[in-house]
């Protein structure tokens, strides 16, 4: 259509330059005016033909700088969409909605909630075995949670924007991540509670791993108050490598509160403290699951370690 219009276009213009020259010149430039008709007809045809590819170029270029725009020229970590605002409308639509999905869905059960402070800041730690433990803590504590989530989640522009928007922010589990960091003391400073998942990462055969070290310093340093919690079955929410919850029944069990200013009081170090909050969630754990959930891999795999390093330096000792 373009392209017939185009050329309908050339030739009406053809016909009127001709006889304008005709009757100006008397046919005398007819010859050379045939020649500048013949250019405009060409270059004419050539723009009718690229006319519509270039078109395609530009619109798909405009909808290329509007994604640069959006997610950032890395990924969505630097993008404006992952760089949303923290929304409390957002977390209380996503809280209510997650909460009434586990229960329907996957009969969630929610057992010792009046053991958590109604008045007082606090922090909350739980096993991690599920992609989906953040919802389903989030679902289970009825009030905002900012929740520390590792940086690869918001790689993702779009994933990244809605859990910048219900209270997650990002952490790089490859280093100490000062930002992070920064973010975490910064939350507690403007009196919000925290959410933590001192394992690192999940352990999908719902065990419970070792905690790392450091994973409570922001309680501890703050002297929050520390919530354990035990999330049973988690993990057989997503037992293959689809992020899609299957329906599996599974439950959340909190503890009694850590006094941590008590604790600190009382002489126990960071260490201490941490190791105690480990035992206290791998008991509940194994009760209500009916055997030792510790992960001892990790923990047989430090000790290996350990050893053949000293048996190593007894050696170097020995032959020296």
């Amino acid at each position: 259509m373009f392209a017939e219009s185009a050329t309908l276009t050339v030739h009406t213009g053809k016909a009127g330059l001709r006889a304008l020259s005709t009757t100006t010149t008397g046919g005398v430039a007819n010859p050379a005016m045939s020649l500048v008709e013949d250019v405009i007809s060409l270059v004419g045809t050539i723009v009718a033909l690229l006319a519509p590819i270039l078109a395609a170029i530009g619109i798909l270029y405009l909808l290329y700088r509007c994604v640069r725009f959006l997610t950032g020229a890395t990924g969505g970590n630097e993008g404006k969409i992952a760089h949303a605002r923290p929304s409390f409308v957002w977390y209380n639509v996503s809280q209510c909605l997650s909460r009434w999905f586990f229960r329907i869905y996957n009969g969630m059960k929610i057992y010792n909630y009046e053991l958590v402070p109604k008045d007082v800041q606090f922090v909350t730690v739980a096993n991690h075995a599920s992609i989906w433990d953040g919802f389903i803590m989030g679902g289970a504590v009825r009030m905002p949670l900012f929740i520390m989530v590792k940086k690869e989640a918001f790689d993702n522009p779009f994933k990244g924007w809605y859990l910048r928007k219900v209270l997650c922010f990002p952490v790089d589990r490859s280093k100490v991540d000062a930002t992070a960091i920064k973010h975490a003391m910064k939350l507690l400073n403007d009196g919000y509670n925290l959410g933590l998942f001192p394992e690192g990462t999940r352990n999908r055969a719902g065990l419970v791993s070792p905690f790392k070290s450091g994973a409570i310093r922001f309680a501890l340093k703050k002297k929050l108050p520390i919530v354990p919690a035990y999330i049973a079955n988690s993990h057989l929410l997503t037992p293959t490598n689809t992020d899609i919850p299957h329906p599996a029944r599974m439950s959340v069990h909190f503890l009694e509160v850590i006094d941590t200013e008590a604790e600190l009081a009382a002489g126990k170090d960071e260490e201490q403290i941490l190791q105690m909050l480990y035992e206290r969630i791998c008991n509940k754990g194994s009760e209500v699951m009916g055997y030792d959930v510790r992960d001892k891999s990790e923990t047989e795999a430090c000790s290996d370690t350990a050893t053949d390093a000293s048996s190593d330096t007894a050696t170097k000792t020995a032959t020296a």
